[in-house]
């Protein structure tokens, strides 16, 4: 059976009723991750029910994230693949991202629940070089690629997730006397 993104997770996970992004137009309905990342929420918009999901900092370090996946997807707006950034706000507890919701599961959960042929392999991985070669032509460089970071749609499309971490390509040369700033899951690297 199929599980929204975030619900197979080990990570501690609650609802809340009573929990507003920073304008109050959208209301935060479950935790979907709490960890060592920020925490992330499905919420829903106050005037249309729309669902969405909003991150939300634990740290400075987050909030730094939050600010630079924004930024990083408004460069990437519109790029077919990526998951869309809605907006951002700041309030009292630093900012608040908001993001499309994606109907699906993260590449980790899909591969649990599925023997997928090898022309559905194929198939996704195209789809996947293909969003990256777009975010590249961009001048971006994920720099967290890996199965928990993208959401396979029930109807089979492939979303690119989480850009906290994303550089300008400029940016994103390696320094090797500097690998213990590399920043990733080092399994993707």
């Amino acid at each position: 059976s199929s599980r929204p993104w975030g619900q197979g997770s080990d990570k501690k996970r609650s609802s809340s009723m009573d929990e507003h992004t920073p304008s109050g137009k959208y209301r935060l309905r479950v935790k979907l991750w709490e960890g060592s990342r920020p925490v992330v929420w499905r919420g829903v918009a106050e005037d249309s029910d729309d669902p969405v999901v909003v991150k939300q900092p634990i740290d400075q370090k987050d909030a730094d994230r939050i600010r630079n996946e924004a930024a990083t997807g408004e460069r990437l707006r519109g790029l077919p693949g990526v998951r869309e950034v809605l907006g951002l706000e700041e309030g009292a507890r630093g900012p608040a991202l908001r993001l499309a919701w994606v109907d699906g599961e993260t590449l980790t959960q899909w591969r649990e629940e599925r023997t997928p042929s090898l022309m559905e392999r194929l198939a996704m991985a195209e789809s996947v070089a293909r969003t990256l070669a777009g975010v590249h032509d961009r001048g971006v460089v994920h720099r967290d690629l890996g199965a928990s970071n993208l959401l396979v749609e029930k109807r089979g499309d492939v979303q690119l997730i989480d850009l906290g971490l994303a550089t300008a390509r400029k940016r994103a040369q390696v320094d090797l006397s500097g690998a213990a700033d590399l920043t990733g899951t080092l399994r993707y690297m």
